[in-house]
């Protein structure tokens, strides 16, 4: 998510160059997952918001939409449970969505069941 044609990080970039989102780390370019998840579930990314269970998987992803999303793409990649109808669902339903990400956790989750044994 946080690859050279979707994001330029702080110094490369300032906010007047952003072409997209501004972020405390840089610019998530317009199309991007990192900005469409901004665009989605955090719309003030000057505030970080309160902790609700049903919208965030952590404490941790509260402070900042990076880590927000990191944190529960992990939780996601792990098939962790989140409550039906809750913003958390529809955080999964976006990666659900993406063909490249299924991909990637089913990779990652072969991996896993590999070293198991």
């Amino acid at each position: 998510t946080l690859h050279t044609g979707a994001f330029t990080f702080v110094p490369r970039i300032t906010e007047a160059e952003c072409d997209g989102i501004m972020v405390d780390i840089g610019c998530a370019h317009p199309g991007s997952l990192m900005a469409e998840w901004i665009e989605a579930f955090w719309p003030d990314v000057t505030a970080a918001p309160t902790f609700d269970a049903n919208a965030f998987v952590a404490q941790y992803a509260t402070t900042a939409p990076h880590e927000d999303l990191a944190e529960t793409f992990l939780h996601w990649a792990h098939r962790e449970p989140v409550p039906f109808g809750s913003v958390l669902a529809d955080k999964y339903a976006m990666f659900d969505a993406n063909p490249e990400l299924v991909d990637l956790r089913d990779d990652l989750t072969a991996l896993r069941v590999g070293h198991s044994h």
